[in-house]
């Protein structure tokens, strides 16, 4: 294990721990461990991204980061948490000779996602209040609840493009995008988009891409 390896896996060691008895306990250290795990990822911008990598075979998503967004998210910068899961799902570089590995490693992110009967309810219900303000039109930029709201879309949306590819490229008889399109109508998710599409913010290019991988999805359920 080299430095930097051993580096991230101290960070990781000091998010939180599962306990039988108590669930999972977050660690004093959780929230600067965070940020510097993000900071590991900014820097890692090669096309292997041997970072993403590494934190995919720990599985710490599964193993921290959607237990703290399901039992902590309350007492936990949400919006350090949403950038770690739009690291998670960017998709796959196709140029990269780690291609397949990255895209199997971007599909079990997802998947786990899916999994976890509680996240897309709470990722709705975080994105509650600052709807209500972009409905009311006091959401401003400088708003934490701004951030919030892109950071949630860019999840949202690589999560959409990378299901798309992953299905190219993997072999799995389930469709990714069709289950993850099948979730989303089912939260009304669409009713979120319908909305963020109808105030017509700057933002709304990202609104637009992420109703396109829907309708995708819409489409291959129907064939």
């Amino acid at each position: 294990m080299t430095y930097e390896e051993d580096h991230l896996l101290s960070l990781v060691s000091t998010l939180g721990q599962r306990h039988a008895e108590s669930g999972y306990l977050k660690d004093p250290d959780c929230e600067a461990s965070l940020h510097d795990i993000i900071r590991f990822l900014h820097k890692d911008t090669s096309l292997e991204r041997s970072v993403f990598l590494q934190l995919a075979t720990w599985n710490v998503l599964g193993k921290d980061l959607l237990p703290l967004f399901s039992a902590h998210h309350a007492q936990t910068d949400i919006c350090t948490l949403l950038k770690l899961l739009v690291f998670l799902t960017l998709p796959p570089e196709r140029e990269s000779n780690s291609f397949i590995r990255q895209a199997h490693a971007t599909r079990n992110v997802i998947r786990l996602c899916l999994d976890s009967k509680d996240f897309l309810n709470i990722m709705l219900s975080t994105m509650a209040n600052a709807l209500q303000k972009l409905d009311a039109g006091t959401l401003t930029e400088r708003d934490s609840d701004a951030k919030l709201l892109q950071l949630a879309l860019a999840f949202f949306r690589n999560a959409l493009v990378t299901a798309e590819i992953c299905d190219e490229v993997t072999s799995h008889d389930d469709s990714l995008l069709d289950e993850l399109v099948t979730k989303l109508l089912l939260s009304n998710f669409t009713g979120v988009l319908a909305l963020l599409i109808q105030v017509g913010t700057r933002e709304r290019i990202e609104y637009a891409r992420v109703t396109i991988c829907i309708g995708r999805g819409k489409k291959s359920n129907k064939k």
